[in-house]
């Protein structure tokens, strides 16, 4: 009689995941995963060589301020932030606000990354809620969790690094499509519901 593997002591490492370039990483406090995503996203930020584009909703986690502070030392005008900045004061009344106001404007300019930054107001009821980097034009970092401690080291939440140069175009047309009123890039227009066919013989 065949015995079976005794798995109850292996330990399976679903905290990383690659192929063919592309990595993977997961985090979730409740299961206890942890790929350390705040390093990793340091070091990529940190890894840019020529240019780093970053479009995130919320920015707030210290570690991350600080990357990108060293960043724009050694990229200088290479490098380019934009973030949710809420709804505008021009606001039409009935529509709700941004549901979770940040503190990313006042942390920018207090790291001194105002003049790489541009905030985004987005009309109606949607939220600029891009999370992704472009670096050097041939890799993406994007993922589910925003750079915040909350995001980084609480949530549960997927980050994903892809080496693409195609990709990376097309995220880089994401990302400028961001800063001209009225993109359909990244928020286009809501459609309307359908609605259902009428039933034969009416």
């Amino acid at each position: 009689m065949s015995s079976r593997p005794n798995t109850s002591r292996a330990i399976l490492n679903t905290s990383v995941s690659e192929a063919q370039g592309l990595r993977v990483y997961f985090y979730s406090q409740r299961a206890k995963i942890n790929s350390n995503p705040t390093t990793h996203l340091k070091d990529f930020i940190n890894g840019a060589n020529h240019s780093l584009l970053c479009a995130i909703y919320d920015l707030e986690h210290p570690d991350i301020l600080k990357a990108l502070q060293s960043a724009a030392g050694k990229l200088k005008t290479n490098l380019h932030i934009v973030y949710d900045a809420g709804k505008s004061k021009s606001r039409q009344a009935g529509v709700t606000a941004d549901p979770k106001p940040t503190k990313t404007a006042e942390l920018i300019k207090q790291y001194g990354l105002d003049q790489y930054a541009s905030g985004v107001h987005v009309k109606g009821g949607n939220l600029m809620h891009d999370k992704f980097l472009v670096r050097d034009g041939k890799e993406v970092w994007t993922g589910s969790g925003n750079f915040t401690k909350g995001g980084l080291t609480l949530q549960d939440n997927n980050f994903l690094v892809i080496p693409s140069t195609g990709l990376a175009s097309a995220y880089k047309d994401a990302f400028y499509g961001l800063l001209h009123p009225g993109h359909t890039l990244a928020h286009a227009p809501k459609k309307p519901k359908a609605t259902a066919p009428a039933s034969p013989g009416r």
